[in-house]
């Protein structure tokens, strides 16, 4: 849930039966930002390319030292990053119950392959605005079952 773990990732990794990644936390003291005011929430990002680079070097330190890696949090319930998680190798999403059935939907309808792909796509661009561009205009449409008709989340 903090940088300072991140960072030291491959350490605790030796010391550790699992990672448990806490996105809502670590993205919130990530970025500097106080996810409940109001002032400042519109900045809280989980496509970051900081944060997506981060939580890329857990999952490594993880599965290099033998170990699962989980996410909780908002982030793991939610479609437009969750094609990204899969990429990354994660083993496994933890969310809110009525997240399940269309996070189970995305998941039938994905190819690890191309979650791959996209990982590698993300993991190249420069900002936020660049992948929040290109998961609307990549992700969103390939899985628009798991969206309404605006694109926005059921």
């Amino acid at each position: 849930e903090v940088p300072s773990a991140v960072a030291i990732a491959d350490i605790l990794a030796q010391e550790c039966d699992f990672f448990s990644l806490g996105t809502n936390d670590l993205i919130q003291y990530s970025l500097a930002i106080d996810r409940v005011n109001e002032r400042v929430a519109h900045m809280y990002d989980p496509l970051h390319p900081g944060v997506l680079r981060m939580i890329q070097s857990v999952v490594q330190a993880g599965h290099t030292a033998g170990i699962k890696v989980s996410v909780c949090g908002e982030m793991a319930g939610d479609p437009t990053s969750v094609p990204i998680l899969i990429g990354m190798g994660l083993d496994e999403l933890s969310m809110t119950s009525l997240a399940i059935p269309r996070i189970k939907r995305l998941i039938r309808m994905a190819t690890v392959e191309e979650c791959r792909e996209y990982l590698h796509t993300v993991l190249r661009l420069r900002t936020a605005v660049d992948v929040h561009r290109f998961v609307d205009e990549v992700i969103v449409p390939r899985f628009s079952d798991t969206f309404d008709r605006a694109g926005q989340e059921f």
